[in-house]
């Protein structure tokens, strides 16, 4: 037996999930009545709030690259969203979109519950001239009409009620504020005013600007396609649709306005700097212009390559020089008075193409050769001492003399010139050396020039270019999407809302109906009850709920329908209550509390035992709250209590029922001291003494789970019987059971189950006795089984639902 105090039905039961469905079906109605409820008030009273959105494209295109090429430094810089998002974003930029919708006042229409602003739908506007004091700020000013054609203003300010009077298309001016009510319908005018409760405000422009960037959403979409989505969430659609477009143009301006500014702030600069580099430039090329002129050095490369080709030309031309000089030493040393014809033919050709010997040295030369080659054939007819060869002697000697002073003269001359091609060989030699220090110093000075130069224009190059950027270099951003006036709201959304609704109470009324499953702790059936019960405790049968009628109090009913299931059951326990001890003449009866039909059990068992020629009595020892006199409809003025008081005669306390054979003993007034009573050795003088009268006695006992008044009796009855109801008793009062059985040592304890439905085990009893008892009911048989109407059915069904 479980003896927990709480018992969770982790196991599908299906008579569990009926009595839960018949007692709380309502409920989830009601779950699904208030959330719908709440879900419409929550609609009709929350204000929908409507949106706008535009899809916006960043792109820079740079039109100065297609007037100056690739060859411009100017380039966009790098598309980084999360500029331009947090620019959309700014407060700066958003209170300029702001201001630029003139935004200085808002009209309200106050209603019962809600109010609306008539922002963009009003067919008047509201100038403001200037407003003195700024506390005036969002406090209402009301607007009513006093008569046809005049109207009011009315506020409260400083804690002072004022008034002021003013006629549409004129100015108004008081010490607070001067404006201007311009209405050109003046009839939607008057017809809005006098219908309506109208009231407008100047806008504080901090607190406006914060109540609409709350809405205000930029959201990069894409990185890749540079794209942000803009978009204002407002009660007021044309105000969404307002704000985002003039946030878009605001945009638009001071980005144009920033790039414009930037590069006119650039183009200043480099005209400062131009200026500056203009001086220095020509105070560079002064300088060099200078040196230059000082130093007679045109350009150095050309200086260089002059005195390098003349050093070339004076050496290469000493070098033919020395070498013609070197020609002429050996024509001398060849030249001699013994000289041979063969050695004088060898100098010739050695002399040929030799621009200093062409002429009379070579003439003389090959005179000279042709004289001795005359000598030698002279040689051959004459001898050496002839007059011929005399005179050819002579002549070689004249001719020789004549080519030796050539020569010398020659020589002379020669010597004479290189010594003048050294001294100007040695003048340009100085020059080339000293070339590198003048072409330092001109190479310094042609640097600084050039590089001023340079720079001065790059700064011109840099002027034009930034000056054309901002006449050619432009945002090309791109609306996707355009900003439009909505005509739905986004929230709340009325069907998500509903299904919102439903799915709530759905989800609570089951939750609630699961909940009571899993914690239904009553018992439901005969197989339930056997489950909590030790196997040595007999069950003795269940009695079927009564639903004929409705009784207030307990009742005998089985002699009114001897066949009905109810009359059958409890002849099934007086029969199974014989099987256990036939002699038994005392029956205690108890339950866990009342209410579980004890009482009713006790006054149709002595019914059952009277029909069967028993003396019956019956007597009611709940001394606290007594029910046997209600049963058999009797006053409770004399009884038991009285008795055990000795206020009275047993005799005097006996009464007789409309039925043969049974009588009873009603309680009696209540004592002060029940317990003292029940348990004093003269109620078991009592019971003695009406046992030798009576064939069976039986006993209401008080419930032993709320006193202890009964267990005594329980112990010395010769059969006790505990009353457990179906679908109202405690699953944990199966633990009374045990305390008797073990505890309290009334090891033959019967168990009854009362109330039981027709879709539980009507009879039976636990194995301890056989295994005798019904498991099942038959159709047709009873008298009870003759099927009511159906509309009393569900009466029947409606009226159990409640009392349960």
């Amino acid at each position: 037996m479980n003896k927990n105090s709480f018992i969770v039905n982790d196991q599908f039961n299906p008579t569990i999930v009926g009595i839960v469905l018949r007692r709380h079906w309502y409920k989830p109605l009601m779950f699904t009545f208030a959330f719908l409820t709440l879900a419409f008030v929550y609609l009709r009273y929350k204000k929908p709030v409507y949106s706008s959105t535009a899809l916006l494209q960043i792109v820079r295109e740079n039109k100065v690259k297609q007037v100056l090429g690739d060859g411009n430094q100017i380039t966009p810089e790098t598309q980084n969203l999360s500029k331009d998002v947090e620019l959309l974003r700014s407060p700066v930029l958003v209170r300029a979109a702001i201001e630029s919708m003139h935004l200085n006042t808002s009209v309200y229409n106050r209603g019962r519950f809600l109010t609306e602003d008539l922002f963009g739908v009003t067919p008047f506007s509201i100038i403001t001239y200037y407003l003195k004091d700024s506390s005036l700020c969002e406090v209402p000013i009301y607007i009513s009409e006093v008569n046809k054609g005049t109207y009011r203003l009315q506020y409260s300010h400083n804690n002072r009620k004022k008034s002021v009077a003013f006629t549409p298309n004129s100015k108004i001016e008081n010490e607070d504020f001067s404006i201007s009510i311009n209405a050109n319908r003046r009839d939607d005018f008057a017809r809005l005013v006098s219908s309506s409760q109208i009231y407008f405000v100047f806008n504080n422009p901090s607190v406006l600007l914060n109540q609409l960037q709350q809405g205000l959403t930029i959201t990069p979409i894409d990185e890749n396609a540079k794209t942000i989505e803009i978009s204002l969430s407002n009660a007021n659609p044309k105000l969404c649709y307002g704000l985002v477009s003039s946030i878009l143009e605001t945009y638009f301006n001071f980005e144009k306005k920033q790039t414009q500014n930037n590069n006119n702030q650039t183009i200043a600069f480099i005209e400062n700097q131009l200026d500056s580099l203009s001086m220095v430039l020509d105070d560079s090329k002064e300088n060099l212009y200078s040196f230059q002129r000082d130093s007679k050095l045109p350009n150095p490369e050309f200086e260089e390559a002059s005195i390098t080709k003349n050093i070339g030309t004076f050496s290469e031309r000493i070098n033919e020089i020395n070498e013609e000089i070197s020609v002429v030493n050996y024509v001398n040393a060849k030249i001699t008075a013994d000289a041979s014809r063969l050695e004088i033919y060898k100098i010739i050709p050695e002399l040929a193409g030799r621009k200093l010997f062409e002429g009379s040295i070579t003439r003389q030369l090959e005179d000279l050769n042709k004289l001795l080659e005359n000598k030698e054939d002279l040689l051959q007819d004459v001898t050496s001492e002839s007059k011929q060869i005399r005179l050819i002697n002579d002549r070689i000697s004249s001719r020789i003399n004549s080519i030796r002073k050539s020569m010398s003269a020659t020589s002379d001359r020669l010597k004479h010139e290189k010594r003048l091609l050294d001294n100007e060989l040695g003048k340009y030699e100085n020059k080339y050396l000293t070339l590198p220090e003048k072409t330092m110093e001109y190479n310094r000075l042609k640097y600084l020039e050039d590089l001023n130069r340079t720079y001065y224009n790059l700064f011109t190059e840099k002027k034009i270019e930034y000056q054309l950027n901002n006449a050619g270099y432009t945002s090309e951003n791109r609306l996707l999407s355009v900003p439009e006036i909505p005509l739905n709201p986004v929230s709340p959304n009325r069907k998500n809302i509903v299904f919102l609704a439903i799915g709530f109470s759905l989800f609570f009324g089951l939750a609630l109906l699961l909940f009571y499953y899993l914690t239904y702790n009553e018992i439901t059936s005969l197989s339930d009850l056997k489950k909590l019960l030790p196997e040595e405790i007999a069950i003795i049968g269940t009695v079927p709920l009564y639903r004929k009628k409705k009784m207030v109090h307990s009742q005998i009913v089985v002699k009114d329908s001897p066949k009905s299931q109810l009359s059958e059951s409890v002849r099934s326990i007086k029969s199974n209550l014989n099987f256990i001890n036939k002699d038994a003449k005392l029956i205690a009866i108890s339950s866990s509390i009342s209410g579980e039909g004890k009482t009713f059990v006790v006054l149709n068992l002595a019914a059952t035992f009277a029909s069967e020629e028993k003396r019956v009595l019956v007597i009611d020892l709940d001394l606290r709250k007594p029910k046997i006199h209600l049963g058999f409809n009797v006053d409770n003025n004399v009884g038991m209590s009285q008795v055990l008081s000795k206020l009275i005669t047993l005799e005097a306390s006996i009464q007789h029922s409309g039925i043969a054979n049974l009588d009873f003993i009603t309680a009696g007034p209540i004592p002060p001291n029940p317990s003292d009573l029940i348990q004093s050795p003269y109620f078991h003088q009592i019971l003695e003494e009406l046992k030798l009268k009576y064939d069976v006695i039986l006993i209401d006992n008080p419930p032993v789970g709320i006193v202890s008044d009964g267990i005594q009796i329980l112990a010395m009855a010769d059969i006790p019987i505990y009353v457990f109801k179906a679908n109202y008793s405690k699953r944990v009062f199966a633990g009374q059971i045990q305390n008797l059985f073990k505890i309290q040592k009334i090891d033959k304890l019967n168990v009854v189950l009362n109330g039981v439905t027709n879709n539980g085990n009507l009879y039976g009893y636990s194995q301890s006795y056989g295994g005798y008892g019904y498991g099942h009911t038959y159709s047709g048989y009873y008298s009870d089984d003759i099927k009511e109407p159906f509309w009393k059915r569900i009466l029947f069904f409606w009226k159990k639902s409640k009392n349960h």
